[in-house]
């Protein structure tokens, strides 16, 4: 007779295909727009559209679209708190510029809120592996958890960014130069200004309640 030895099946918890950025990482990371996506630079199952940092789009302030394995950045699933934050409005950006006017489509995104990243506890992207409890995906998962107030005091928290064209030197080709004078479209952005301002209060109420 023959008996087997007892084999247990466990659950790991560093999930293979994950990347998990903590809230320390995410407070640290430089970032331009100050969005989700821009926190997850430098993994290398992520890719960034090309003209993320284009020279060109000084003014920018929509968050820059990323590929996960290979795939279109409307094919990734956007959680908020396991929440869906995927955008149906022409999330392909298919329309843009004078094809925009002439379309009546306004030039879609995959995502619906652009969160400042100071109200992140973590960002976890999931490329392979993926669990079942996600779906609407053909590329990856980004989920992103709000962090909780704080309970030791309360905190006081205030924030300001400023850059213009006038802190930059831009070269446009000859094509670039007859129309950066008149720019309409998102395309090209030789004069802009961004100003950033926030604000954020969180503490204790009683003593399992905070806001």
């Amino acid at each position: 007779m023959y008996r087997l030895e007892e084999v247990q099946v466990r659950e790991d918890d560093d999930h293979p295909g994950a990347t998990t950025l903590d809230r320390n990482f995410i407070k640290l990371a430089p970032s331009a727009t100050g969005t989700v996506t821009d926190a997850l630079r430098g993994k290398s199952n992520i890719q960034f559209d090309q003209n993320s940092r284009s020279g060109a789009l000084g003014g920018e302030i929509a968050p820059p679209r990323i590929s996960i394995r290979g795939s279109k950045h409307y094919e990734n699933n956007f959680t908020l708190n396991g929440v869906s934050n995927n955008s149906n409005m022409n999330p392909g950006g298919l329309y843009h510029g004078e094809a925009a006017a002439a379309t009546g489509q306004p030039r879609g995104e995959a995502q619906n809120l652009f969160l400042d990243r100071s109200l992140l506890e973590s960002i976890t992207v999931y490329s392979e592996n993926i669990s079942a409890e996600y779906g609407g995906f053909t590329g990856g998962v980004v989920d992103a958890k709000l962090r909780d107030a704080r309970m030791d005091r309360w905190h006081v928290m205030g924030k300001y960014r400023h850059t213009n064209d006038l802190w930059t030197k831009m070269r446009f080709t000859e094509d670039q130069s007859l129309d950066r004078e008149n720019s309409s479209t998102a395309d090209l952005q030789p004069k802009f200004r961004k100003h950033e301002y926030s604000a954020s209060f969180d503490g204790p109420l009683f003593e399992n309640l905070g806001v």
